[in-house]
């Protein structure tokens, strides 16, 4: 049974788009070249055991600055597989001004504070950073941390 609405961070929306885009870029682009193509099928094999993938307006903007369209054809599909993952994947809003409220913000920032009052709403948040996990946790909201999932993966 699939369970509920999953969110991703930035640096993983990077990773899937680079991914469903060429996974053999995976270890090329400059921002993912700490994964490999195993971590990529991983996380899809993660977003696989949620009824839905959601994203959040903040989370994207950081991922299109991250993905930095880059070198040998990949620019064109990398750009064609966000567009695409844009244009399938519901967006949810929450508002600037609840999350510059959380006692989090200021050592966050917006995008964290951001997702952590989606993982208030009863989304699980999945993160690669571990500043925003450990902060949801703490705040008793579901979460993981995909660094722990690779770690597990590759043990």
């Amino acid at each position: 049974m699939a369970r509920q609405t999953l969110i991703l961070d930035a640096n993983l929306i990077v990773l899937l788009v680079v991914g469903l885009a060429d996974e053999h870029a995976v270890p090329k682009h400059k921002r993912t070249r700490a994964y490999t193509t195993n971590d990529f099928r991983l996380l899809l094999n993660v977003i696989s055991e949620y009824r839905e993938l959601a994203v959040l307006p903040n989370a994207l903007s950081e991922a299109s600055n991250l993905l930095e369209f880059e070198g040998n054809g990949l620019p064109e599909k990398i750009f064609r597989r966000f567009l695409q993952f844009v244009s399938t994947t519901r967006e949810i809003y929450i508002p600037s001004l609840s999350a510059i409220e959380r006692a989090e913000f200021q050592r966050l920032g917006l995008t964290d504070s951001v997702t952590l009052e989606a993982g208030k709403a009863g989304i699980h948040i999945l993160s690669a950073d571990l500043g925003l996990y450990l902060a949801a946790i703490s705040a008793g909201y579901s979460a993981a941390n995909f660094i722990h999932a690779i770690e597990a993966a590759r043990a």
